[in-house]
């Protein structure tokens, strides 16, 4: 239940040709939390999270196949697989995520865990934008991009401290 939550919450949060719901961008975070939270061990945190996150993500990045295929000059055999690849090391962040949270819901309070989360988020993001791929997609305040009033604070804290606000 929390896998599809969380899955839906990206597929359905961030832009896609069929429905898009922005407010489902919630989802990601809270589920990948939840997760975190009612995991037995941090292992199992990490990868029930990481499933959840990479349904999340090819429903996402699907499309990323035709360009590789157009563009790069791939045959169908290595270009189908890309939005694996790409969406299984994008997952990775979202792992350590309900990773961490698991092991800091150990040792924090429920205000210090929200706090601790957010900041976790922001730093996560951050740093997808340069390690592994260096693909930034999928920061969750562009989710919120359809709606003006709800980017606002990006002006103050930026697009990954929006991210942070939100989760």
């Amino acid at each position: 239940m929390l896998v599809l939550l969380t899955a839906l919450g990206a597929w359905l949060g961030f832009a896609n040709p069929l429905l898009h719901v922005p407010a489902a961008v919630l989802a990601v975070p809270l589920g990948l939390a939840w997760i975190g939270l009612r995991a037995v061990s941090g292992r199992r945190a990490f990868w029930v999270s990481w499933g959840a996150a990479l349904l999340g993500t090819l429903g996402c990045l699907y499309w990323v196949a035709w360009p590789v295929k157009r563009y790069g000059g791939l045959p169908w055999a290595l270009a189908l697989p890309c939005p694996l690849v790409v969406g299984g090391v994008l997952a990775l962040y979202w792992a350590v995520f309900a990773w961490a949270v698991h092991h800091a819901a150990r040792r924090l309070s429920p205000g210090w865990l929200m706090l601790f989360a957010g900041v976790l988020w922001t730093c996560l993001e951050h740093m997808g934008s340069y390690l592994l791929t260096g693909f930034p997609w999928l920061a969750l305040g562009s989710g919120l991009a359809e709606w003006p009033w709800a980017i606002q604070p990006a002006a103050l804290v930026g697009g990954y401290g929006l991210g942070g606000l939100v989760a």
